[in-house]
């Protein structure tokens, strides 16, 4: 009876918000409450049906399940020891095989490997009635025993995980291994029997974003809770983590960074139980590690280096380090993309005007390097190294060349092509080109576009602009295997957008568009679309914007500050009400990136562009798709739910799909990404006619 009484309380006060005209509609926030789930539940299943019942639908979905499906795909992993591990998903493994293999079989390059099943997430599933999604594995220093490794398991996609304790000979989880209960970790293995971790098991022990705040050691047979406290950071910190990098054949260097904020943090080395603190900067990131050295890339301009150089300390294990010294000084049209360390030399991948290149790093003497340019045809990112060789595992690929996984002598600069995927079309049938547009502010914004040779310059072309904007994180030329055959091949055309905001040129290009800045990226975004027009490939009513996470936000603030540049918006897993979103799970970690609600200055900027803010009944807006998952733990669903349900009852064309799994991903298995890439494509086709 109790029940009942709570499940009727509370669909009168969601009923109540959602139709009286509340601004708020904070009953949403509600993520499990039974009749907001029914409510989710039917609200998809219309949308759903409604995008099945266009001609191409189904088709559609198969094609792209068959692609993800495919027998032919690249065989990515890690090579540890003498064996190469791989996470597999196919039609009979919609949730993935953990596996491993002889990695000379590997880089053999033989197409018939005989692989060894470690475990099976559909049949664990199956087995404990849990939809897991694997979340990767932890192990110990090559040096120590190999035999038992740590593995991460999620319900439903979730950030928060379980860890339990795997035996590689016996196949099985140890019975009397570590098993650590569901929450948020930060945690590394030093040797096989010492854990440096921090939980957010114990809610007094949190940051502001519920992160873990506490740095412990924890040995084998301890409980967590009487483990060694190595280092406690103030609640108004982001969190505290623990990782590691593999320097020589049998050594690691273990790292502890308190996050001030999300971009600056205080960084320490654990060694014989203690941690040492760095002396480097708070606004820098480890990029590497190579010997006696560590690699930090500069946020800021600081102690004579300026933002986006690539430094090092040295004297690692000597117990004492040197002052910073430059290793790459990083040009107004260039990025740092990443630093892997081989043998005896350093690979560095850069992007210039967002095209990656690569360059070999040789140490000379009195801390001089020989640098040489390496030529690779397409974009190219380092898989794994071998710190026993100097081999590495590189991916290659472009808009129109399909991924291949290479093993490249960084010495000898030869090359051996182990992996090619299948080709998914002809692609001398398309074009793929980068374009510049010019923003508000007269600064030149590059974007690729890519089209069939036959389109016409008609300003008709149907065309999804995909956008990101935020952390510094960047948008770099992939593989479109699944959006040429099913978008850009019936003549319509794609967009990669690389706005302010992102990392594309390095953390000035990324400060450029934050806090008080945000809106440049949707400048950014409205001026692409303006030179696409003039380029006579499309027109607003024919032009559709697409983007996840932050980039769900950049969708949701473009469709209305710019409703008249666009047709259809699709946003997913979004952040969208941008005066809450510091209350809403974790979402306080990002005041740096968007600004502070709680400051009135602050919350009077970002009520400029919150998009749940500023929708309004009388205006025409794109027509709106809301993806989200009723299980990320990242970005709030609420965020989706009141921005759908808010235009919904304001009478504008706006659509709604929550996955009830999938976390901030949205989709944990291969049907499940289908049917997501099923509904985009096909609302895209339904709404920009």
């Amino acid at each position: 009876m109790k029940n009942l009484v709570i499940i009727l309380s509370s669909i009168s006060v969601f009923f109540t918000a959602c139709t009286s005209g509340e601004k708020d509609y904070r009953s949403l926030e509600q993520i499990d409450a039974k009749p907001i789930l029914k409510w989710v539940e039917q609200e998809s299943e219309t949308t759903k049906k409604s995008m099945e019942s266009e001609p191409d639908f189904e088709k559609m979905r198969k094609n792209i399940l068959e692609a993800l499906e495919s027998k032919d795909k690249i065989l990515y992993g890690t090579k540890r020891g003498n064996y190469f591990y791989n996470f597999w998903k196919d039609a009979e493994n919609q949730r993935g095989l953990w596996r491993r293999v002889k990695f000379n079989d590997y880089s053999s390059g033989r197409k018939n490997l005989k692989w060894e099943k470690l475990i099976s997430f559909d049949d664990l599933s199956k087995k404990e009635n849990i939809k897991w999604v694997f979340k990767g594995s932890l192990t110990a220093p090559l040096s120590t025993q190999q035999d038992r490794v740590l593995i991460k398991l999620s319900n439903g996609g979730k950030d928060a995980v379980q860890i339990r304790e795997f035996s590689l000979k016996t196949k099985r989880f140890i019975d009397k291994g570590l098993n650590l209960p569901e929450a948020k970790y930060a945690i590394d293995m030093v040797d096989k029997d010492q854990l440096l971790i921090g939980s957010n098991l114990n809610k007094d022990m949190v940051t502001r974003s519920g992160y873990p705040r506490e740095m412990k050691l924890m040995k084998r047979g301890q409980d967590f809770a009487a483990a060694k406290v190595l280092l406690t950071i103030p609640k108004e910190n982001t969190g505290i983590w623990s990782y590691s990098m593999q320097i020589s054949k049998d050594k690691k260097v273990h790292f502890v960074e308190d996050s001030v904020d999300f971009f600056s943090s205080n960084k320490y080395i654990y060694e014989n139980e203690k941690l040492n603190r760095l002396p480097v900067p708070k606004k820098t990131s480890v990029v590497g590690a190579f010997k006696n050295k560590i690699f930090f890339s500069m946020k800021d301009n600081e102690k004579g280096f300026a933002k986006g150089d690539i430094v090092y300390i040295e004297n690692l294990g000597k117990g004492s380090f040197s002052s910073l010294k430059s290793f790459f000084k990083s040009k107004k049209n260039q990025s740092f993309e990443s630093l892997n360390a081989t043998k005896d030399y350093i690979l560095v991948v850069i992007q210039e005007d967002v095209i990656k290149k690569a360059f070999r790093y040789y140490p000379l003497k009195r801390n001089k390097w020989d640098i040489r340019n390496l030529s690779f045809k397409e974009e190219v990112s380092v898989l794994d190294t071998d710190l026993s060789s100097n081999k590495v595992l590189l991916k290659t690929s472009g808009f129109l060349a399909p991924n291949k996984v290479e093993l490249y002598d960084v010495r000898r600069l030869k090359s051996k092509i182990l992996q090619q995927e299948k080709t998914y079309f002809k692609s001398k049938d398309f074009i793929a080109k980068q374009e510049w547009a010019k923003s508000q502010d007269g600064t030149k914004i590059p974007f690729f576009v890519v089209y069939r040779k036959d389109m016409k310059f008609n300003s008709k072309n149907k065309t999804i602009m995909y956008g990101y904007g935020g952390f510094e994180i960047s948008l770099s030329p992939f593989y479109l295997k699944t959006r040429i055959p099913n978008w850009v091949s019936k003549g319509h055309v794609f967009v990669l957008a690389n706005i302010r905001g992102g990392g594309e040129y390095g953390p000035a290009w990324h400060q450029a568009a934050q806090k008080f800045n945000k809106k440049k990226s949707y400048e950014d975004f409205a001026a692409i679309s303006k030179r696409l027009e003039e380029l006579k490939i499309t027109s607003p009513k024919h032009l559709g914007i697409s983007g996840g996470s932050n980039g769900g936000l950049l969708v949701g603030a473009s469709s209305v500050l710019f409703p008249e540049r666009y047709g259809a918006a699709f946003s997913a897993v979004p952040l969208l009400d941008m005066l809450r979103y510091d209350q809403l799970l974790v979402g306080s970690s990002w005041i740096p990136e968007y600004g502070d609600p709680k400051i009135e200055a602050e919350r009077a900027y970002l009520k400029t562009y919150s998009p749940f803010h500023n929708v309004e009944k009388d205006k025409t807006y794109p027509k709106m798709f809301f993806y989200t998952s009723t299980f990320d733990d990242r970005v709030h669903p609420a965020h989706a739910r009141k921005m759908y349900k808010k235009m919904k009852d304001q009478g504008h064309e706006v659509y709604y799909y929550e996955n009830s799994e999938g976390g901030h991903t949205g989709a944990s298995n291969l049907k499940q990404r289908a049917l997501k890439d099923a509904l985009k494509f096909t609302f895209f086709e339904k709404a920009l006619n």
